[in-house]
């Protein structure tokens, strides 16, 4: 059978029509955000910047307990702190950017997050260097709360410079 050009006409009428209903009609349920996610929220999600600091600042503070020679701490499983706590730093930029924070405190934010989360995918630990960079990252997090709209009307100075090692 030869496809003859007005056959080919028809054809590509009907592909384009077809297309046209489903782009108007869409194609399924559609989500209110483009970065929803299709899975369960972990728990630990930070719902803002001051709720990451407060979380990244409860699992470190964890961390840093001498547990219990007798096994009697009621701390979780250091792993399970280390792997949240790697998680709520690395999730920093992406809840930072659900924000209406400025591109150059966004940056900020972002730089501080990657230099702690490098070192927590190295280390099964924190060492002192580690902690001062996490917590200068949460100092950057408490700041930046204050840099939205929401937490005050007036305009309000940029982010200080964290020092990142």
């Amino acid at each position: 059978m030869t496809l003859t050009f007005s056959r080919l006409n028809r054809l590509g009428l009907m592909l384009l029509l077809c297309a046209g209903v489903i782009g108007i009609l869409g194609c399924g349920k559609s989500k209110d955000s483009l970065h929803e996610m299709d899975h369960v929220t972990p728990q630990h999600w930070p719902s803002s910047l001051s709720d990451a600091a407060e979380k990244i600042r409860e699992r470190l503070s964890m961390l840093q307990v001498e547990p219990a020679g007798d096994g009697t701490s009621s701390n979780p499983d250091p792993s399970t702190l280390l792997k949240e706590l790697s998680d709520l730093v690395g999730w920093v930029p992406e809840v930072a950017a659900d924000t209406d924070l400025a591109e150059q405190d966004w940056n900020k934010l972002y730089a501080a997050s990657e230099v702690a989360r490098k070192q927590l995918l190295r280390t099964k630990s924190i060492h002192p260097a580690l902690a001062n960079d996490i917590e200068a990252l949460c100092v950057l997090l408490t700041e930046a709360q204050t840099l939205l709209p929401k937490a005050s009307d007036e305009e309000s100075p940029a982010l200080t410079d964290a020092v990142v090692r």
